[in-house]
């Protein structure tokens, strides 16, 4: 078997790579070009080279929302940014885009019904109702439903933005979590030893305490006409005993 020439496996290994270069910077000068703006060569060379480990597909599309969405020429990170190569701006981004079209939705399609509820509602016969993403409903349940939103005050919206972002950024992780997890404690409760679970439903079933009987106060019985009498000569043996004692006659 021949060996290939230590020059020939350079440009075999060189070539892919230069005419991804040369194809980003043909995309690049599109870009300017549709934009209104020049670029230089060294600028082109630049790019090209902080861009060239991203596939080509990827910088397609990119390129093309770079187009239609920047009225300037964007700088390197925000390609990065339309590549999805920064994921943790791109997730930010996404949050603060879902906040905005919740607000606007809110405003436009949310009213409060004949029964004090507040929902969407299609107020414009005429058009129609947008329909939001699950992720966003779902949050707007997990923070106070739809009248949290519509009645937010200057001093409720920081608040409730917050609990906002939190609650979309969690939302993958939520769904994510098997119901078999969440049903587990249950039946752990209905496998315990018989001796246990007999406690555990004795103190269930148990009947609340109460206060003990109350204390009825019983008014004194009137007394007979013969201890009238007993009573009336003991104090009249009393007063004689007095008397005599301070020679009173």
């Amino acid at each position: 078997m021949d060996e290939v020439p230590q020059n020939d496996a350079k440009i075999q290994i060189s070539t892919p790579s230069k005419q991804h270069s040369r194809w980003i910077g043909e995309q690049l000068v599109i870009l300017a070009e549709a934009l209104g703006e020049t670029i230089t060569a060294e600028r082109i060379r630049i790019y090209a080279s902080d861009l060239e480990d991203i596939p080509q597909d990827v910088l397609a599309g990119a390129f093309r929302q770079a187009r239609r969405t920047k009225k300037f020429f964007p700088k390197i990170s925000e390609l990065l940014f339309l590549c999805g190569e920064m994921p943790e701006q791109q997730a930010d981004a996404e949050v603060r885009a879902a906040w905005d079209l919740l607000i606007q939705f809110t405003n436009k399609w949310v009213g409060s019904t004949v029964h004090g509820e507040y929902l969407p509602q299609n107020l414009r016969p005429w058009r129609q109702m947008p329909v939001l993403s699950q992720r966003i409903a779902d949050v707007v349940r997990r923070t106070g439903g739809w009248k949290a939103y519509k009645c937010m005050t200057e001093d409720d919206q920081p608040f409730l933005q917050k609990r906002f972002f939190e609650e979309y950024k969690a939302w993958d992780v939520v769904q994510a979590v098997p119901e078999s997890l969440l049903l587990m404690a249950r039946e752990m409760t209905n496998q315990l030893p018989g001796e246990v679970q007999k406690k555990s439903a004795q103190v269930n079933e148990r009947e609340p305490e109460t206060e003990g009987p109350a204390l009825v106060k019983t008014m004194p019985t009137p007394p007979t006409d013969q201890e009238l009498a007993e009573r009336r000569r003991m104090l009249e043996k009393q007063a004689k005993e007095v008397r005599r004692k301070h020679g009173i006659k």
